[in-house]
């Protein structure tokens, strides 16, 4: 009769774990990330693109386009993903340089433009959108986000417009 196959035992002893098995959790001194925001393999050199630091992020494709072609929009940079390119167009909005652009569908390819419009030196964001509302929400209904997560990435609650 064949004894039954022991089952591998996590390298987990007293809270403690072994050095080296697992290597995510080894400390790297290295200051900078294996994918980082400031090194783009498309993107041009920083100080080569100047984006406003305002910026709304459309999910709207069409809506995107539609300004940009009314308003006669700057083309000022490109975002790149597998499925195509994302131009960051600017206008002027009531004096203020304003950029925008389509942060493609998800919020994967949205936080990643995001953090991609950041290096370029965008600081402050606008979202809009229709889907991913966590709350039965009309249609035309405005949400505002009252924290984020650190300095950088998007929104992780939001909240009904103040007043």
């Amino acid at each position: 009769m064949r004894r039954p196959r022991r089952r591998p035992t996590l390298p987990v002893r007293a809270g403690q774990v072994r050095r080296g098995a697992y290597p995510i959790l080894e400390f790297d001194p290295d200051p900078s990330a294996l994918i980082e925001p400031s090194v783009h393999l498309c993107a041009p050199a920083p100080g080569e693109v100047r984006v406003p630091a305002r910026a709304v992020m459309c999910f709207f494709g069409d809506v995107v386009r539609r300004i940009a072609r009314e308003r006669e929009a700057e083309k000022v940079a490109e975002l790149y993903s597998e499925h195509g390119v994302h131009p960051i167009f600017e206008l002027t909005h009531r004096g203020e340089q304003v950029a925008f652009f389509q942060p493609g569908v998800g919020a994967p390819l949205a936080a990643l433009f995001m953090e991609e419009a950041i290096d370029y030196g965008c600081r402050a964001f606008v979202a809009c959108g229709g889907a991913g509302a966590l709350d039965d929400l009309a249609l035309g209904h405005r949400w505002w986000s009252r924290e984020r997560s650190g300095t950088k990435g998007p929104p992780i609650t939001t909240s009904p417009p103040p007043g």
